[in-house]
């Protein structure tokens, strides 16, 4: 029973080798990616507007701190939300990056074809249009009513195979 022993208990929990620089370098580490998502933001937020020079809109962007809060902080809080509800760096930047460059790019490319910028309400429009065609009307609701299917159908040649019978 003693060679049993080892297979049968669990192995003890080894202390961390990586020591207190590993959480050091992954607060850095992760603060520094999402300040890098929130300064993309801010550039193609400043080189998106056509009319406007782009070099003087970045340089306002720079001058102005209450910008740099609110393009820089979400980067940050969502890098550091997904880290902690995943557990894994890379599934947190992948996730915070995809939602931020996403709506940075949808602001962008709208900004470039309509002229005016993503907002809160165009969100809202996301889900309103239907996935495809509008359907067709049933026939009994069509102006000429089913006295024209019928009458297009007996002009093709008497019955129709699937509805003859109705028809008849």
């Amino acid at each position: 029973m003693n060679r049993l022993e080892p297979a049968q208990t669990l192995p003890q929990a080894q202390p961390s080798k990586r020591g207190p620089w590993r959480l050091l370098w992954l607060a850095a580490g992760l603060t520094a990616l999402g300040l890098l998502l929130g300064v993309l933001g801010l550039y193609l937020s400043a080189w998106s507007c056509p009319d406007l020079s782009s070099a003087s809109l970045s340089d306002y962007y720079w001058d102005t701190p209450a910008l740099w809060y609110l393009n820089l902080l979400p980067g940050v809080i969502l890098i550091w939300l997904f880290y902690f509800l995943t557990g894994r760096c890379w599934l947190a930047y992948l996730a915070s990056a995809l939602l931020l460059l996403g709506l940075a790019a949808a602001n962008y490319y709208k900004i470039q074809l309509r002229g005016d910028p993503l907002l809160a309400s165009d969100l809202a429009l996301s889900g309103g249009a239907p996935a495809g065609p509008a359907p067709a009307p049933p026939a009994s609701d069509h102006p000429a009513g089913p006295a024209a299917v019928r009458a297009v159908l007996r002009h093709r040649g008497g019955r129709h195979r699937l509805w003859g019978a109705v028809l008849q």
